[in-house]
């Protein structure tokens, strides 16, 4: 029997920038796309982050000048775990430093195990990444995305 996974999300974004530079929400948007409930009743679902023309964010290991990504997701509810699935990125160097991450676009897979399976997931927690143009600077990022089934 299929069974997909359904997410609603509400999201909320912050950032210290000077008055001069753009917000936020005009450097990053973030969606949590819909996944599904895999057979061995883990949860599969993905981040998705677009950035503006010329911006960047970064790895988990960031390289030499970057910001690597935190998460706490200790909000939650029913998860047991979950592994971040990191898609290969893009090695550069800027200034004279190597990073390592992505531009323009990341999807983010997000494996989520449940502690009761076939019951809800609901996933709440803030990440905090590092952005870059020309300095990097942290955005923390809240997220509450529910996962439940429809059979």
């Amino acid at each position: 029997m299929l069974r997909k996974t359904l997410l609603s999300l509400a999201s909320m974004f912050a950032i210290a920038f000077p008055a001069s530079s753009q917000s936020l929400s005009d450097i990053v948007t973030v969606e949590v796309l819909p996944g599904w409930r895999a057979s061995d009743g883990t949860h599969m679902a993905a981040l998705h982050m677009e950035l503006a023309s010329g911006w960047k964010t970064y790895w988990r290991a960031p390289g030499e000048a970057g910001i690597p990504p935190q998460f706490d997701w200790t909000a939650s509810r029913n998860l047991a775990g979950l592994d971040v699935l990191w898609p290969t990125p893009r090695i550069t160097v800027d200034h004279g430093m190597l990073t390592i991450g992505y531009s323009e676009q990341l999807v983010l897979p997000i494996r989520l195990l449940p502690a009761r399976p076939g019951r809800d997931v609901t996933l709440r927690g803030t990440v905090e990444i590092g952005v870059c143009r020309d300095v990097s600077v942290t955005a923390s990022i809240n997220e509450k995305a529910k996962q439940t089934r429809d059979e």
